[in-house]
């Protein structure tokens, strides 16, 4: 194995839907919303699996405001 020479290698972009699954609404958003985008205007079908609303993450916002705030 070499070592890293600080380039990504290509992604394979040779198929027609796809399914993410995270586990709060607002992690694609912010993990692959580029990437998304870019498969969505090629034409690519893109599903997402949500595990939670979100719910339990917030100190500030009690439970039942902050899971339709991440949804």
């Amino acid at each position: 194995m070499s070592p890293p020479s600080g380039r990504l290698d290509a992604v394979d972009e040779s198929w027609s839907r796809a399914l993410a699954v995270v586990a709060h609404p607002d992690d694609l958003e912010y993990g692959a919303a580029a990437a998304v985008a870019r498969w969505t205007r090629q034409g690519k079908r893109v599903a997402y699996c949500l595990a939670t609303s979100g719910e339990a993450v917030f100190d500030t916002i009690a439970a039942e405001a902050a899971g339709p705030l991440r949804e």
